[in-house]
């Protein structure tokens, strides 16, 4: 009877979805995902949940992970730390627990947002796409089914040595 009991609650823990967990994204963190995905490609998005448009870019994520679940995705809430159970939830939502899962973890945003891209002054989505030699390609926008499909294609027949082109991303 134990051993029954064992089985099925080892049954259940594995039938169980899986349940997003978020780190705390501080100054140094890129510095900690990009040396993470060295050699490696993969699309990191900031989003929130005061932004409508960023549903549709989740959903499409989401969509792609399960028709190519090797892509690799770094999701970056900007909400903070107050809204990360809502933001964990919406991740959840979209079945995208097994992104690597981040939120912004000050309330000083301005200083995260320079450590990511000097550049970038808060517009979401934004997105990199990172090449497997960590060349990476911003955009401001939601990012489109097509767009994503080009860049994984892409990314399949570049050499790993070779830079890509920006006019291409």
């Amino acid at each position: 009877m134990l051993r029954m009991c064992v089985v099925l609650f080892i049954f259940f823990l594995v039938a169980l979805p899986a349940s997003a967990e978020m780190k705390s994204f501080s100054i140094d963190s890129l510095t900690t995902i990009e040396a993470q995905y060295e050699g490696q490609s993969f699309v990191l998005v900031l989003w929130s949940l005061d932004c409508p448009p960023c549903f549709t870019e989740l959903s499409t994520l989401s969509k792609l992970h399960r028709q190519q679940p090797d892509l690799k995705i770094v999701l970056v809430s900007t909400d903070g730390t107050a809204k990360k159970k809502s933001a964990l939830q919406l991740v959840n939502q979209k079945q995208l627990a097994s992104a690597d899962n981040w939120v912004f973890s000050n309330a000083f945003v301005e200083s995260l947002r320079y450590s990511i891209d000097p550049n970038w002054h808060g517009e979401l989505p934004r997105s990199y796409l990172y090449s497997e030699n960590n060349h990476r390609s911003a955009h401001s926008g939601v990012l489109t089914e097509q767009r994503l499909i080009q860049w994984i294609a892409q990314q399949k027949k570049e050499p790993q040595n070779q830079l890509q082109s920006p006019a291409n991303l």
